[in-house]
């Protein structure tokens, strides 16, 4: 529900409360007052007809006025404050009107009008503080104070409850020293005025429930957003000091969620998953990390004269044609769960995350770097029409046991692959020149390929790497 369908539903019950008073009045001065008495009851229904008309109407005048004044009107205790100022002005209403001397004649009109205020501020207070949804804001402070301020607002109509009754009954012990008022009577003025404060305290309890049953929807709609993965809280907007308190600390945990998210997010991009996930889990000592030993299969691929290319270029076109390539590049290594290791350069260092099953892991590199040959003619379309030169690329493949894990000091450090499989995908990938192909496998990778990947690569004798004492099986494709 709208917050102007609210204010038309609190301003409708509000003026039945109204009118339910009217009589109420007329009987509570009867029961209290023995000047009062005499004038009668349906002269006081008249009388109490034009006070509350007076004060309604101005309360609702008030309302309307400060609903424009959006910070002012969101201060719950402005609403109360404003009705108070509608009394005033209707008991001068009714004083300029009826000209009546109530200190002379010592008459209880105007307690019973300002009680009936007090219990009428209360329920505008509880009701305009459900339409409006939303409290005083800003810092929820300590929580034994929000206990006891959440305490307070739950308790209040009772305690004014209590306040109505025991001037009731004060005053009817001193009306009954002055007239001949049985104790029956007595009794039956206490339950009648009995039944109808319970009345009223049901209808503004009925609006503190509404108010919290907004707080509970709204806490249930943040905790479903945390569940679902959305950390991007909204402002607070909750009545009660506790349900504040609670909210609040939703919002703040979101908020550690949101940057936690945006860390791990960032981080995955300089290490594979696995370490992310790793490291969420617990902390990961980077001075004494001794690195783990595992077997990869590792992509090396490299631009094809990109020192002639550089230096033909200015450095804005360098760095856009570097970036379009990289975009095609990674965008077809992040789709087959290949990451990449570091940037050399035009060069890029890559592995398979390791899933156990070599076969899977050597197809899936294989797989993205064809997906990469096949992908350089649109790409040299769009860097042609950037007036950029078109690109063309060779890559390794090779599979052995590394030593992955962070190197560097507590200053600056970096997670990397290092061994001998690394310096191979390396020569394998410079071997794409001599032997004019795209793609250089090694026999490690050409023999637990699948038998549709093996077909495509023909065999191109044995290589003696550098830095590598055995000759080195090789096979090629492309070109």
């Amino acid at each position: 529900m709208k917050e102007a369908q609210r204010l038309r539903v609190f301003l409708s019950v509000f003026l039945v409360l109204h009118i339910a008073f009217i009589p109420l009045i007329a009987s509570y001065g009867l029961a209290v007052c023995a000047v009062l008495r005499i004038a009668g009851f349906w002269l006081g229904c008249a009388y109490s007809a034009l006070f509350v008309a007076v004060a309604y109407s101005v309360n609702t005048a008030l309302i309307l006025l400060f609903q424009r004044q959006v910070a002012l009107a969101k201060k719950s205790w402005v609403h109360p404050l404003i009705y108070l100022v509608a009394t005033v002005i209707a008991l001068l209403t009714l004083q300029y009107i009826s000209n009546i001397p109530h200190a002379m004649f010592r008459t209880r009109a105007p307690d019973i009008l300002l009680l009936t205020s007090m219990l009428l501020g209360l329920t505008q207070y509880y009701g305009m503080v459900w339409v409006r949804e939303s409290g005083n804001g800003g810092n929820s402070g300590p929580i034994g104070k929000l206990w006891r301020s959440h305490s307070l607002r739950a308790t209040l109509p009772i305690f004014a409850m209590a306040v109505v009754l025991v001037h009731f009954a004060l005053a009817q012990m001193t009306l009954a020293r002055l007239t001949s008022s049985s104790m029956l009577e007595m009794a039956n003025d206490v339950m009648g005025v009995t039944i109808f404060l319970l009345c009223w305290l049901l209808s503004t309890y009925l609006f503190h429930f509404l108010a919290e049953r907004d707080c509970v929807l709204r806490i249930s709609q943040q905790l479903k957003a945390i569940e679902a993965g959305d950390f991007s809280q909204p402002e607070v907007r909750v009545n009660w000091g506790l349900w504040l308190f609670l909210s609040e600390r939703l919002r703040d945990f979101g908020q550690t969620m949101k940057e936690r998210t945006y860390l791990v997010k960032s981080f995955s991009r300089f290490v594979a998953q696995d370490v992310v996930d790793r490291a969420t889990k617990k902390e990961i000592a980077i001075v004494e990390e001794q690195g783990e030993s595992v077997e990869l299969t590792i992509l090396v691929v490299d631009i094809r004269d990109f020192t002639r290319i550089a230096g033909e270029l200015p450095a804005d076109k360098i760095i856009l044609l570097l970036n379009s390539y990289f975009n095609m590049v990674i965008d077809i290594f992040v789709r087959h769960r290949i990451h990449i290791d570091k940037f050399i350069g035009d060069g890029i260092l890559a592995y398979v995350d390791p899933s156990g099953d070599p076969q899977r892991e050597n197809d899936c590199a294989v797989r993205a770097l064809q997906e990469v040959l096949e992908s350089l003619g649109s790409l040299n379309t769009r860097l042609n029409r950037e007036g950029l030169p078109a690109v063309n690329i060779g890559g390794g493949i090779h599979r052995g046991t590394v030593i992955r894990g962070f190197i560097g000091s507590s200053h600056r450090i970096d997670h990397t692959i290092i061994g001998d499989p690394v310096n191979r995908a390396s020569r394998l990938e410079s071997l794409t020149k001599d032997y004019g192909v795209a793609l250089i496998i090694s026999d490690d990778v050409y023999q637990t390929i699948s038998s549709p990947f093996r077909a495509l690569f023909r065999p191109l004798g044995s290589a003696r790497l550098k830095g590598v004492d055995e000759e080195l099986k090789i096979f090629g494709y492309g070109h």
